[in-house]
């Protein structure tokens, strides 16, 4: 059975990174990554700051 979050979600983990891009978040430069998540499809895969995505998932490969 898959692992839960405490509102009984499952817990997706990023499969892969689909697009890497640079943005804006406020008056700084960021990367965002697209990624692929577990539990979705890659038509669902949603725009994620590559921050984020490296201090979470510290075993996962950020490289496109």
């Amino acid at each position: 059975m898959p692992s839960t979050n405490e509102h009984g979600f499952i817990n997706a983990e990023p499969v892969a990174v689909l697009i890497k891009k640079l943005g804006r978040k406020g008056h700084k430069a960021v990367v965002y990554v697209l990624i692929q998540w577990s539990n979705t499809i890659k038509e669902e895969a949603m725009w994620e700051l590559y921050t984020n995505i490296e201090k979470k998932f510290l075993k996962f490969s950020l490289e496109a």
